[in-house]
This record gives structure tokens, C-alpha cells and sequence, in this order.
């Protein structure tokens, strides 16, 4: 899965590429996180269990990931759109 996530960059036009590309990573994986969460909840509930979604205070840490995650991406954006390491990018 890793390699994978850029793959979308590969059909974009070179002038909208690179960096250009970030802001829909990042809002489309907030967008489906929200939702597959949504729909997670949303089964349990019609199975009746109850849900305890939590409390606000995990919201910065998860926040803070979402972050950590888009500069991974920027990182290999970076190397392999302009530092020309196009084969020695891998996610652990």
C-alpha cells in the first residue's frame, strides 16, 4: 500500500504536480476517516451496542498524526519529484 498512495500524481499534468497535489491528500483522508468512522458507529449502533466515541481531548493527538502523515508525504514528493530518487522510496 505504501508506494501506492502517490500513484494519483502520476496522472495529474506536470504543472499541477509536485506540492500542488498535498491539500487533496490530506482533505480526502480526512474526509474518508470521518466517514468510515461514521459508518462504523452507525453499524454497531443499529446492532445495539453502545458507543463510546470518546472524549475531545484525543482530537489534537489525532491532529498531530494527520500532520506527521501529510510531511511523510511532502517528504517523498520531494524525493521523488525533485530530488530524482524515484525507486528508493518505500514506507516501512
Amino acid at each position: 500500500f505504501g508506494g501506492s498512495v502517490l500513484v494519483p500524481m502520476a496522472f495529474m499534468p506536470p504543472a499541477l504536480g509536485g506540492f500542488a497535489v498535498l491539500p487533496s491528500f490530506g482533505l480526502g483522508a480526512t474526509l474518508l476517516g470521518c466517514a468510515v468512522t461514521l459508518a462504523y458507529v452507525c453499524v454497531l449502533r443499529a446492532r445495539g451496542v453502545v458507543v463510546n466515541v470518546g472524549t475531545w481531548h484525543v482530537v489534537p493527538s489525532g491532529l498531530a498524526s494527520g500532520v506527521c502523515w501529510n510531511a511523510g508525504n511532502a517528504c517523498s514528493i520531494y524525493a521523488i519529484s525533485y530530488a530524482g530518487i524515484n525507486y528508493g522510496v518505500a514506507y516501512p
